[in-house]
């Protein structure tokens, strides 16, 4: 008995035959579908290809030490990587040295800065949307300190964290502005008389006046001097993987999940049981 090879063409057909009886569709009613199964298969392969090439890699992600504000950002990112299959490490650093060890290429990115951060450092790549946000403040231990105003504080000794995108802006200096390596070393110095006034994030500054036992002894003077978004970083080298964070942060905004989780880590610290 002689058997008939089967072209190429057969075996599709044979193929294509079989799929729609599975589906319970007629032909032409998959064809129609053809554009979205065939999206959603690249779309897959692609996801699976990305989530292959970083399954033994774990990626080291640099955040600002003591900074409330950070964790949040990380926790959140711990969400998007899990999703991803992806494992993550926070490396804390100062706010400056971690600028440069994430543009270096020494970490593979930044939980969360500034958008400016993308024009002083383009082998940085910011990942819309927005992960937080940040509330730039002033802090005074003078009880007689009563304006949030940007432009006042150019009358007072201030200062800052040095690293801080937002705190070296122009619109915020005041002169003469003294460098604090950390958050930590900027309130210490406030309690000490070293100047008038700090410029910090609202819900970091306050977070960390209580753990260092000094929220009786610097106040925040409201209202805050801005409110100012903040992005996940990735290095350059990691730009493949981009898209794919992307799609996962606009799907948690979309459904109100990247909300909600701000929200519950913000009320967890101030109750004192964020980790």
């Amino acid at each position: 008995m002689q058997f008939r090879r089967s072209s190429g063409c057969d075996v599709v057909k044979r193929r294509f035959k079989l799929f729609t009886l599975f589906l319970g569709v007629g032909r032409e009613k998959l064809l129609t579908l053809l554009p979205v199964v065939s999206n959603g298969l690249i779309a897959m392969c692609f996801f699976i290809g990305t989530s292959q090439a970083y399954g033994n890699q774990v990626l080291r992600l640099g955040r600002i030490s003591s900074s409330p504000d950070q964790i949040i950002s990380s926790e959140i990112l711990e969400q998007v990587y899990r999703r991803l299959n992806i494992k993550i490490v926070f490396v804390d650093e100062p706010a400056k040295r971690c600028l440069l060890s994430g543009s270096s290429g020494q970490l593979d990115g930044l939980v969360a800065r500034t958008i400016d951060v993308a024009g002083d450092y383009p082998s940085l790549i910011p990942i819309a949307p927005s992960i937080n946000f940040i509330e730039p403040s002033v802090f005074a231990k003078d009880p007689n300190i009563s304006t949030g105003d940007g432009k006042s504080t150019r009358t007072y000794k201030t200062g800052t964290v040095r690293g801080l995108d937002y705190a070296e802006n122009d619109s915020l200096r005041a002169y003469p502005l003294t460098m604090a390596d950390s958050l930590d070393s900027l309130f210490k110095m406030l309690n000490a008389n070293r100047f008038d006034l700090g410029v910090a994030d609202l819900f970091s500054g306050m977070i960390r006046l209580r753990e260092l036992g000094l929220d009786h002894e610097i106040r925040v003077v409201f209202p805050p001097l801005q409110r100012i978004e903040v992005y996940h970083f990735l290095n350059e080298r990691h730009k493949k993987l981009v898209p794919q964070v992307r799609r996962i942060l606009r799907e948690m905004e979309a459904s109100g999940e990247l909300w909600s989780l701000q929200e519950n880590f913000r009320r967890k610290a101030l109750n004192n049981t964020f980790p």
